[in-house]
């Protein structure tokens, strides 16, 4: 009994020591550290206390992660919290997070199931990334103001079209003796077009804001960057063919930001092809996932300059920075999906970009 009970104190002895060398641990690392309990704060590190501006661990204590999580995220804050109750990896995450002093500040971390103070709960690592967030949208707008400009003569061309056809009209009303509603139809829609070309472009140069992302529907949007794109298609003896397998694939989703995914690989594709041909845009959803493929007809890349994709100031053109992909790879990232490549030297390359899929919403169907 007396050997039972020496060895039950060894071993609580011990235990008590690893934990005392696990919160050293945690107390000198340089990232944020907070382990919580049913969604309330039991710990945080002296880093993570400066990063959300608290005097003091107790100030924190018990404070609900709903309080710290930016409102605009807590959408994602409750899917990881299902996880963790589903017995779920919980995994990486980027956050908004509300400052004790009222600051935003932009994280991304990593969350684990641990055991402290005998307690089932949750830690979770994290870094500021705010400046590296400032440095991105930056970079976003600096390619989106490229991509304005590089498709200015394709819009100049699209909008000149229908133009044409409201003067031919014009002219037509202005010699009849009688009044036709089919001229003013055809005129109303091509005007609409001239409206929506040019609002596209405009959303396109804007400054980027930051939204969390909705339910939507990513076959119209397709569309509309086929759209905004065939000016510059025509221009360059390009034709741009889509082939959508379903009537509607719904994902969660930032439209702004997914319509630079595709125009950037339809830019792309374009200046792949400087003889012309085709561009084919595929849309399917298969196991939960929606897969868009834009291929093209082009001079194609080696397995070295596709293992190079997406570092910074890669590029195979003979003018540009490679940040383009770069802001691609990191938009699909984000929106939780992924983007592969195939390609074969003269004979083209086949960008896929794999986005999860949503039911579709009532309101939509209903």
């Amino acid at each position: 009994m007396m050997q039972m009970e020496t060895r039950l104190h060894y071993t609580e002895t011990h235990l008590h020591e690893r934990e005392d060398s696990f919160m050293q641990l945690l107390d000198g690392l340089p990232l944020s550290v907070l382990i919580t309990n049913h969604g309330q704060i039991q710990y945080a590190n002296p880093a993570g206390l400066r990063l959300i501006h608290a005097d003091s661990l107790e100030a924190v204590i018990g404070m609900s992660t709903d309080d710290l999580v930016d409102a605009a995220d807590h959408e994602i804050l409750a899917e990881r919290k299902q996880r963790h109750y589903n017995n779920r990896p919980i995994g990486s995450v980027r956050y908004r997070i509300r400052c004790l002093n009222g600051q935003l500040r932009h994280v991304e971390g990593f969350s684990l199931k641990i055991t402290y103070q005998k307690k089932r709960c949750v830690i979770g690592i994290f870094k500021d990334i705010s400046d590296q967030k400032l440095e991105e949208d930056r970079l976003m707008q600096s390619e989106k103001l490229s991509t304005a400009g590089q498709l200015a003569a394709g819009i100049a061309h699209e909008i000149r079209n229908p133009l044409t056809a409201i003067f031919g009209f014009l002219k037509l009303l202005r010699t009849s003796s009688h009044y036709n509603d089919q001229y003013f139809a055809i005129m109303e829609s091509e005007l609409k077009r001239i409206e929506f070309i040019v609002n596209e472009l405009l959303v396109l140069s804007k400054p980027q804001v930051s939204h969390a992302s909705k339910p939507m529907d990513i076959l119209p949007l397709l569309d509309q960057v086929i759209t905004l794109m065939n000016g510059q298609a025509a221009l360059k003896n390009i034709e741009i063919v889509s082939a959508f397998s379903e009537p509607s694939i719904w994902i969660a989703g930032e439209a702004n930001q997914l319509k630079q995914v595709f125009i950037n690989l339809l830019k792309n594709a374009m200046e792949a092809m400087p003889e012309g041909g085709i561009i084919r845009i595929h849309a399917l959803a298969r196991n939960n996932e929606a897969s868009i493929s834009v291929q093209d007809e082009g001079c194609g890349m080696t397995a070295e300059q596709i293992q190079a994709l997406g570092k910074p100031f890669f590029t195979t053109k003979e003018s540009g920075t490679g940040l383009g992909f770069m802001i691609t790879h990191n938009i699909i990232h984000n929106h939780g999906g992924n983007i592969s490549v195939q390609s074969a030297l003269q004979e083209g390359t086949t960008f896929t970009v794999t986005l999860p899929v949503i039911s579709e919403p009532e309101a939509a169907s209903s």
